[in-house]
């Protein structure tokens, strides 16, 4: 454009051409057209302690760790924390800490004015809880990278707040916009409501077509081909079958303003079973997925509330993994987090036979572990609308914390009581684990994992001891993988009711968005039963022995591409002396996920 306007030769035409095109404005916002919410790279110069003078702005995608780049402050080796630019970064027993050349060093290494960049998640007003510090050469420029919590305008100078920090930009400021996010109107960039990130990497839908300013549109096709032999433990192949999935979710997200998200949802599966010489079978099914108006900040600073079909996950979906019709209520008042809320499945969807007719009073507290992790406790009332005779409770607690570098520990708990299919129950669970990655540029990573639900005991008239959990679980999740898998088993997958499971794994990520895990179980009843409660296999203990056999199984994911996800699965389930079958049961999985 410049040269153009500088060639005397073009000026002397008659007709000047057309203006060559031109780059949209829209791909380089102004910095008034931020809504708060989005994440921004800011990089300048320190104008006083806590304040930034900035004129190079960048978006940045949602979800990303947020940064801090500058000179350290001060160094508190006995409180385990350091500051830079005026934000305290804690330093748990988890993060790690390197030089320049990437050697790990101590804390009690760092020296006022040393350049380092910190990167972990915001714990409150310039508190930032660092994942990873590395010391960095001196810049000509230092640098944060958080959500935008509140801007402010004037004539003079926009203010943003980035970690607690005030960061001034002139108001003219175009911001950039990486070639990722070119396509992306700013709305839909903004962080998610709860309902919305408590998502799996497999649920999660990009929502990449922008219709209107603030109306995105995106979706996922999934194909999935599943073989299942003898899970009747026998050789007869009488139970053996591939089964075959097409299924196409799409999902609208309008942002009618900074505080209110509306989503709705749909989803289309079309499955095939091509049993082994038997007559084939195809379904078909379009049920709603999560639809609902999220308000944040209602009437109250931390209070948040979502009515509508919600998405309700716990971290290994030990709890729940379901769709549910009703009304949630969080609070946020860090570190503790507060949860309640009213449900049912008024609107069809899995089990909906059951779930149609309970009403679901559930409410939780969590507490933030600085240096740590989090911990929670809950309360599950399934109230049956029609029957006295089915409405268990659930009392329990979960969490997951790191208290040793590069060991993550897990473990959930719950005692069930009332009354389930006219018995009173009085049942508890356990499951307990850790994982720790080992050093080394595959990143390999050893598991063990133990978990326990009560079985009957010889005498009926107090109840029945048998536990289960809530009828909403999954049982699924990921260790150091990019691949969520079923922890009880992908052949056996069992209900914890009545057993005991052993696991161990081992897993390597041959690269940065790769990885490959073997698994081990071994199961055994509590009590030799002759029955299994919701497991995939097709054959019965026989109530004699309580050994039921153990089962391996390969998982491996990739997600080099941002829009392609592939997973292969393999397990072989041996069968123990509880089953008077002795052929293996095999299951093989093969899935592709495509988003937009």
């Amino acid at each position: 454009m410049l040269a153009f306007l500088a060639s005397p030769a073009l000026l002397r035409q008659e007709e000047p051409p057309a203006a060559p095109a031109q780059e949209p404005e829209r791909s380089r916002p102004r910095v008034v057209e931020l809504p708060e919410g989005v994440r921004v790279a800011a990089k300048g110069e320190v104008l006083e302690p806590g304040i930034l003078e900035v004129k190079d702005l960048e978006l940045v995608p949602p979800g990303e760790l947020d940064e801090i780049l500058g000179p350290v402050d001060e160094v508190d080796v006995d409180g385990n924390r350091l500051r830079v630019l005026g934000v305290l970064v804690e330093f748990p027993r988890t993060a790690r800490l390197r030089d320049a050349e990437g050697n790990d060093i101590r804390l009690s290494d760092l020296s006022p004015g040393t350049w380092v960049k910190a990167e972990g998640s915001q714990s409150g007003s310039r508190r930032l809880r660092a994942r990873r510090v590395r010391v960095e050469e001196p810049r000509s420029r230092v640098s944060v990278v958080a959500r935008i919590e509140e801007i402010e305008e004037s004539p003079e100078v926009v203010r943003l707040s980035l970690l607690g920090l005030e960061v001034q930009v002139p108001p003219r400021t175009r911001v950039d916009v990486p070639e990722e996010l070119a396509d992306r109107d700013l709305s839909s960039l903004v962080e998610q409501p709860p309902s919305l990130r408590r998502r799996t990497e497999e649920d999660f839908v990009p929502g990449t077509i922008s219709l209107f300013e603030n109306l995105a549109l995106g979706g996922t096709i999934t194909t999935i081909v599943e073989r299942k032999e003898d899970r009747n433990l026998l050789s007869d192949g009488d139970r053996d079958e591939t089964d075959f999935a097409l299924r196409t979710r799409l999902e609208a997200t309008w942002t009618p303003a900074k505080d209110i998200w509306v989503v709705a949802g749909v989803s289309d599966s079309r499955e095939w079973d091509l049993k082994d010489e038997r007559n084939n079978e195809k379904a078909r099914r379009t049920s709603l997925r999560e639809t609902f108006a999220y308000v944040r900040d209602f009437g109250w600073k931390g209070l948040d509330i979502e009515v509508g079909r919600l998405h309700f996950r716990d971290d290994r979906q030990w709890i729940f993994d379901r769709d549910l019709d009703g009304l949630r209520v969080g609070y946020d008042l860090r570190p503790f987090h507060l949860e309640g809320s009213v449900t049912t499945v008024a609107l069809g969807g899995e089990r909906e036979e059951v779930d149609a007719e309970t009403t679901n009073l559930m409410g939780f507290a969590s507490l933030e572990l600085a240096d740590l992790g989090e911990v929670e406790a809950y309360v599950i009332d399934r109230e049956h609308r029609r029957s006295e005779d089915d409405s268990p409770l659930f009392l329990g607690t979960r969490g997951k914390v790191e208290p040793i570098r590069d060991v993550e520990f897990w473990f959930d708990a719950a005692y069930a009581t009332g009354v389930d299919d006219e018995e009173h129950i009085r049942g508890y669970g356990v499951d307990v684990g850790a994982t720790w990655v080992a050093p080394g540029a595959l990143e390999p990573s050893f598991t063990l994992g133990y978990a326990f639900g009560s079985g009957g005991d010889d005498d009926p008239t107090d109840g029945d001891a048998n536990f289960r959990q809530t009828g909403l679980q999954d049982n699924v999740d990921k260790w150091n993988g990019v691949t969520s898998f079923h922890v009880y088993g992908e052949v056996f997958d069992p209900e914890l009711s009545n057993l005991e499971v052993l696991t161990a794994g081992v897993g390597i990520r041959p690269a940065r968005r790769t990885s490959l895990d073997l698994v081990a179980h071994r199961y055994r009843q509590a009590q030799a039963a002759d029955f299994l409660r919701d497991s995939d296999l097709r054959a019965r203990p026989d109530g004699r022995d309580e050994y039921l056999g153990w089962e391996w199984d390969l998982i491996f994911g990739w997600r080099r591409l941002p829009f392609v996800d592939l997973e292969i699965v393999a397990g072989r389930f041996y069968p123990g002396a509880a089953f008077a079958g002795d052929t293996p049961a095999t299951f093989v999985k093969f899935e592709t996920r495509f988003k937009f």
